[in-house]
C-alpha cells in the first residue's frame, strides 16, 4: 500500500495547485476587464505615460457583477473583485458606474463618457479622474491595434 501511496503524493499537489490557480482567476466582469487591461503591464509607452500616477478606479457594471476594483501604480495594472453589496465601502478614487454595454463601449471608444454620463447613461464619481482611465483604455487599444499589425506582419504574402 505504502508504493502505491508515494506517486499519488504529487498528482494530489498539482490538484491542490490547480485548484488554488481556479480560485484566484477573475469572474465576471472583473475577469472581463482583467483580460483586457492586463497586458497594459508590459505595454512600455503605458508605463511611461504612468510612471508617477497612483490611482484606484471602481468600474460596476450593475448588470454583470462582481465590480472590478482597477488600480493603476506606477505603470502596473492590477484588477480586482469587488462584490456589488461592498461597493460602497470600498476606498477608491473615482467611480464608474451603467451597464456592461455601455461601459464596455466607453472601453473601446465607441461611447464618449462625458456625453454619456452628460445624459445620464453612465454615473461618475470624481469625472476629472476618470479621464485617467479614459487614457488607460486608450493605451489598452492602441495596444490591440499594435499586436494585430504585428500578427499580420508575421503572415506570409502569397
Amino acid at each position: 500500500m505504502e508504493e502505491n501511496e508515494a506517486p499519488s503524493s504529487p498528482n494530489k499537489k498539482k490538484n491542490d495547485e490547480r485548484k488554488k490557480q481556479k480560485k484566484k482567476r477573475l469572474r465576471g466582469f472583473a475577469g472581463t476587464i482583467h483580460g483586457l487591461m492586463a497586458p497594459l503591464n508590459e505595454y512600455k509607452r503605458f508605463q511611461q505615460s504612468f510612471k508617477d500616477t497612483r490611482i484606484t478606479f471602481l468600474v460596476v457594471a450593475t448588470d454583470y457583477p462582481p465590480a472590478a476594483l482597477i488600480t493603476i501604480d506606477h505603470g502596473k495594472v492590477k484588477v480586482e473583485a469587488v462584490r456589488l453589496k461592498h461597493v460602497k465601502e470600498t476606498n477608491r478614487d473615482a467611480l464608474l458606474q451603467g451597464t456592461l454595454q455601455r461601459i464596455m463601449d466607453i472601453a473601446m471608444g465607441k461611447l464618449n463618457p462625458v456625453k454619456a454620463w452628460l445624459t445620464r447613461k453612465i454615473k461618475l464619481r470624481k469625472p476629472k479622474k476618470l479621464l485617467l482611465l479614459n487614457k488607460a483604455f486608450y493605451y489598452m487599444k492602441k495596444q490591440q491595434k499594435e499586436k494585430k499589425e504585428q500578427a499580420r506582419d508575421k503572415i506570409p504574402k502569397l
